[in-house]
Formats: structure tokens, C-alpha cells, sequence
């Protein structure tokens, strides 16, 4: 998992507009279901769900909603119930609170793939690239050492085609990014 990387107790919430068994509904079962599969499958993990946003992070409502839980409360993993809710919780999230969001990370590929939206900013690139790179999936550490000048060209390219008023500050932030990014990675690997 990708908290386990950032040295981050992986504590997983399996979010609902339900807490325990505290709803009915398809909606529910399915992260009911989800959980029971992810506990059988992880039983090193601590894995709660269904469970609502609030008693997941806050002390206050967990103690009131599931006292018994190592996660209510303390939650650091979030798993919405489908794309929808989870997208627009994050780019809510990410507008209002002025929060720097990394993801959507996917895990359990056979290589490592992660993806952005259309309207990410050289920041999200970056952040991405990072996260990209210390994911255990795929190669190791050499794969990375990648040609700053191959990276650049394809973003170039990319960027140009899809946003006519690019210009040449954002350009450069991003290959000065990327350079400083690909100097931390070389320092990581020692």
C-alpha cells in the first residue's frame, strides 16, 4: 500500500453513507461485502467499513458511532464505493481546503501506471511522477533513471497539443521539476 511507502500506519475506511449497522441498502451491502473480501484477504490490515467520512477521521463521532473500532477516528486510507464519489470528493476537497491531493494512485497492477486529469497542473505531474516511481510494483530503482530530456520532449508535445496558451514559464517549471525530482531519486537510491 502506499501509505505503508510514506511510513503511514495503513488504518482503511470503507466509506459509506453508512456506519456499521446503522443503514440497509445495495449501496451498503456492496462495502459491506467489500470489507469482509479485503479483511479475508489482508488480515494484517486494519480494515473498518461501512463507516462515514466523519467517524473515520473525527475521535469524537467515532467514539459515538463505533467505539469498539482501531480505525474510527484515526483513519489514513480511504476507499469511496465508486468513481464518482470518490472523484469529487478529492477534487472537493482539493478546492476548498487548498489541499495538495496525489492520485489517483492505483495499486495491484503488474506495472506501475497512475493517472491525471485534463485539468492537473505541473505540480500534479510532478507529485504523480514521485508517487509513480516508489511504487513497489514495477522495476526497480535503475529503471529510473530516466532521461529528463525524453520526459520533457513528451510532455512538451503533450502539453502543447492540448492547451494552446501554454507558455514558456510553465514549461520550464515543469522541467525544473523534473530534474529536481529525478536528483532526489538518484539521492534515494544512494
Amino acid at each position: 500500500m502506499t501509505a505503508a511507502l510514506f511510513d503511514i500506519e495503513p488504518r482503511v475506511a470503507m466509506l459509506s453513507y453508512s456506519t456499521g449497522e446503522s443503514g440497509t441498502g445495495a449501496d451498503v451491502d456492496k462495502v459491506r461485502e467489500a470489507t469482509q473480501i479485503a479483511r479475508r484477504l489482508r488480515p494484517d490490515l486494519k480494515i473498518e467499513g461501512p463507516i462515514q467520512y466523519d467517524a473515520a477521521v473525527d475521535p469524537e463521532v467515532a467514539k459515538v458511532k463505533m467505539p469498539q473500532s482501531d480505525v474510527a477516528g484515526q483513519a489514513t486510507v480511504f476507499i469511496f464505493p465508486d468513481l464518482n464519489t470518490g472523484n469529487n470528493t478529492y477534487k472537493a476537497m482539493r478546492r476548498s481546503a487548498h489541499a495538495v491531493a496525489t492520485g489517483p494512485v492505483l495499486q495491484g497492477l503488474n506495472k506501475r501506471v497512475n493517472d491525471r486529469s485534463r485539468g492537473c497542473t505541473v505540480t500534479d505531474i510532478v507529485n504523480t511522477v514521485a508517487i509513480t516511481a516508489i511504487q513497489p510494483e514495477a522495476r526497480p530503482w535503475q529503471a529510473y533513471e530516466l532521461s529528463a530530456g525524453a520526459l520533457w520532449a513528451n510532455f512538451d508535445q503533450q502539453f502543447t497539443a492540448k492547451n494552446t496558451k501554454s507558455t514558456k514559464d510553465t514549461k520550464e517549471c515543469f522541467h525544473n521539476n523534473l530534474c529536481a525530482l529525478l536528483h532526489d531519486l538518484r539521492v534515494l537510491r544512494g
